[in-house]
């Protein structure tokens, strides 16, 4: 676990501050992400890709999951890669 963390944590980011954290009804493709900012969903976020694609994001402040909130993996996309 610490070595898959110090990976995530030191990869160059894809994207920087995206939606600015907003990602209620977003669906995010494989990728780094980076925020310097609180990251928040309340409805659907969808992570789409295949059984072998990876998605980090790396978040300075809080993530915030509004009550009722899913997250939708779509594609092939593993829990386990995200």
């Amino acid at each position: 676990m610490e070595t898959a963390y110090t990976v995530a944590a030191g990869a160059t980011p894809d994207s920087n501050e995206l939606y600015d954290g907003g990602l209620t009804g977003k669906t995010l493709a494989p990728g780094v992400y980076r925020w310097t900012n609180t990251v928040k969903f309340s409805g659907q976020l969808t992570f789409n890709g295949t059984a072998s694609d990876v998605w980090i994001l790396q978040i300075a402040k809080d993530l915030k999951v509004g009550s009722g909130a899913e997250v939708i993996l779509a594609g092939g996309a593993k829990a386990e890669n995200i």
